[in-house]
């Protein structure tokens, strides 16, 4: 099984909060981070609403100068990963001679960057793009800014898998450090596709919900029979991953253990869907050497379609038998939206800080139980619940799915 890998920092942006602390008592009180859009004219959509983050900074985190040669998303990978590294106590000098790594995942390049340095064109403002605008829209532009404003890493990688991007980018972290390529790893996954291009994209393909008369606080409800899509979403978020004995070497705050990875591409046939997150779920438990009736908590993929809401209670009640129905279950989709890549480090560290906590988040706006979709998903109201082992389920757009095992490390 090799060394073994937990996590001592933590950082996010999020549609309900930037920082841990405002992040987590958001999901805790069930606080939606959906509203209608500021980030530009929807008029003529079918959609108006989106998980936008509205409380966010770059000048806190990035020189001033830097930010117009970079897009939303790099100004949110860097403030998320900056949050987990002096989380975790980090910087240049104390873990000079450290092997230290950084993993990023993303779904789709700098959207605003392009659309900004088109109008700017079209609008007669510039002959010519950007200079720094072929910078802004490469894929790897948020590892970059992040190893230009920490300056500790010795390799830096992008990884692109759509939706399962953070939890693949933390799942390699995890095998450099049990294989001993690495002592430390920030990972983690940046989005930004709350550009117009991007948006209208999501509406074209029918991802999203359209013409809702529901308050968008209201739109996002995983489970419910009378859910009708998704909304989307954006943000960031970063952990620092770091083997055992370095941790405690430095005495770090440890708060909980990364355990067990897997990934599937999709699995063609009718119920794909289900077979692929069961498989993906049943290995990141062999691979913990966990048995579901260890798990006490599960941070579902939860993503507000009937179709998949319902492939995803299958799979569940395949591998845990009775017990599913036991199980604490929630989605915090519910409450932010769907940020793409985002969501699997999110999920993790909804499961971390369940974790130090003692209290399970909710899946808020579910209100008519779907017969099909009978588990106990927490709705609406936390729960107060020790949680010891926790299963991350995240399915992507293109059929594939990942998942981690989380525990609690107490010493």
């Amino acid at each position: 099984m090799g060394k073994r890998c937990v996590v001592t920092g933590i950082g996010v942006v999020s549609p309900v909060g930037t920082g841990k602390d405002k992040f987590w008592n958001s999901l805790v009180e069930g606080k939606s981070g959906i509203s209608r859009i500021t980030l530009f004219d929807t008029t003529g959509l079918s959609v108006h609403v989106a998980g936008e983050v509205k409380d966010f900074d770059p000048t806190e985190y990035m020189e001033e100068y830097r930010l117009p040669m970079t897009g939303r998303y790099v100004h949110f990978a860097v403030g998320a990963a900056r949050m987990a590294a002096e989380d975790a106590g980090f910087s240049s000098e104390t873990v000079n001679g450290s092997r230290i790594g950084l993993v990023t995942g993303t779904t789709s390049p700098a959207c605003d960057s392009v659309e900004e340095n088109l109008r700017a064109i079209a609008e007669g403002e510039s002959p010519v793009a950007n200079p720094f605008g072929l910078a802004a829209v490469a894929p790897h532009s948020p590892s970059a800014e992040i190893s230009h404003a920490l300056n500790i890493f010795e390799s830096i990688s992008t990884i692109t898998t759509v939706c399962t991007s953070g939890t693949n980018a933390i799942g390699m972290g995890l095998n450099a450090i049990r294989e001993g390529h690495k002592d430390v790893v920030v990972a983690g996954a940046t989005e930004s596709t709350l550009a117009f291009f991007t948006f209208t994209g999501f509406i074209a393909a029918g991802l999203l919900v359209e013409n809702s008369d529901l308050p968008p606080e209201k739109i996002m409800r995983p489970y419910d029979k009378n859910r009708s899509g998704g909304v989307l979403a954006e943000g960031a978020a970063f952990v620092v991953l770091e083997e055992l004995g370095h941790a405690r070497l430095r005495g770090a705050h440890i708060y909980g253990e990364v355990a067990g990875y897997a990934l599937r591409d999709r699995i063609r046939g009718k119920g794909s869907s289900k077979q692929t997150m069961l498989w993906a779920m049943k290995q990141a438990l062999a691979d913990a050497r966990t048995s579901p009736s260890e798990v006490d908590y599960i941070c579902a993929n939860g993503v507000s379609s009937e179709v998949l809401d319902k492939m995803e209670t299958r799979a569940l009640k395949e591998l845990f038998g009775a017990y599913a129905y036991r199980l604490p279950i929630s989605a915090i989709k519910s409450t932010i939206g769907i940020p793409n890549s985002a969501i699997g480090p999110m999920q993790l560290i909804t499961a971390l800080l369940a974790f130090q906590t003692d209290i399970i988040p909710p899946t808020i706006n579910y209100e008519t139980p779907d017969p099909e979709c009978d588990l106990d998903y927490v709705p609406n109201t936390a729960r107060l619940n020790r949680v010891n082992a926790a299963l991350i389920n995240n399915h992507a757009l293109d059929g594939g799915a990942a998942a981690l095992v989380a525990k609690r490390y107490d010493g």
